[in-house]
């Protein structure tokens, strides 16, 4: 495949798709893929231009029998307007977004996604064993996937270690209460013990936003928001990669770049190339 083409997958896919094999990936989770990347304020033609090498493998995989189907063909990528980026809580906004939940656990669900990133897979997959408040590190082993399957992380970089600051530690304190919470249970759970039922706790959050007059958050622009407090405070490009769980240090700075200092591509590229010739890439 082109130099080209392979840094549009680095950019653009490996670290949203990069964990499945061909014949797991359908149409569906493309348009998902498409999705996503509008979330993160590409351009429609930036979209488009980003499944060019997809198209390719995918045609390539159908026409060697690799796959039975292609899940590319037909795909209708976007040709709107440019969608504002995701917003961002500084660190007074974020604080109060936490606060205005009414019960423990969703004050330390939204606190565990503003001050550690937590992807909303691994916020349903971490266990009480992964959460140590003596050392004050929260570790990243495990994520849930829609049906409640637990298993490791989309990629290697997903799996990482956290700290557990004073603003996350409080409201992780009260959830867990006096008593020793069984090292295998899930923090955030139902109440029944269940994993946490996202829907259910999105319709508790808009309740609780709109109580204080707030546009409702999701959970993934919580995170968005505590990458960009670590970009912020950082400025360390792989240092912030390793905290987001990015697989490629490329996705840290196409996005996160403005927030590390790095507010054009030839100071980007630059950067990627330092870290690559001493081998942090």
């Amino acid at each position: 495949m082109s130099r080209p083409y392979a840094r549009l997958l680095a950019l653009y896919a490996l670290d949203d798709l990069g964990a499945h094999s061909l014949s797991d990936i359908t149409h569906a989770a493309l348009l998902d893929h498409a999705e996503r990347l509008r979330t993160r304020g590409l351009a429609p033609a930036t979209v488009r231009r980003a499944f060019d090498p997809l198209r390719v493998i995918f045609r390539r995989a159908y026409a060697g029998g690799a796959i039975s189907a292609n899940p590319a063909h037909g795909l209708e990528l976007p040709t709107g307007e440019v969608r504002p980026r995701d917003r961002a809580a500084g660190p007074a906004l974020a604080a109060e977004l936490v606060a205005v939940h009414p019960e423990a656990r969703d004050q330390a669900l939204w606190a565990a996604a503003f001050y550690a990133g937590l992807r909303l897979g691994e916020l349903r997959a971490l266990r009480w064993r992964h959460v140590d408040l003596a050392t004050q590190r929260l570790s990243v082993e495990d994520a849930m996937d829609d049906k409640g399957g637990i298993g490791p992380p989309k990629t290697k970089a997903g799996v990482r270690t956290l700290p557990i600051t004073p603003h996350l530690r409080r409201p992780l304190v009260a959830l867990r209460g006096d008593a020793i919470p069984n090292p295998e249970a899930l923090v955030f759970a139902e109440p029944d013990g269940r994993p946490l039922v996202y829907t259910s706790a999105r319709r508790r959050a808009a309740d609780a936003y709109a109580a204080a007059e707030f546009d409702a958050w999701t959970l993934h622009e919580a995170r968005h928001s505590c990458i960009s407090i670590w970009a912020a405070a950082i400025r360390n490009p792989k240092k912030v990669q390793t905290l987001a769980g990015h697989a490629s240090i490329v996705m840290t700075l196409d996005r996160y770049g403005k927030e590390l200092g790095l507010e054009d591509d030839e100071t980007s590229a630059a950067v990627v190339a330092f870290l690559d010739a001493q081998g942090g890439g």
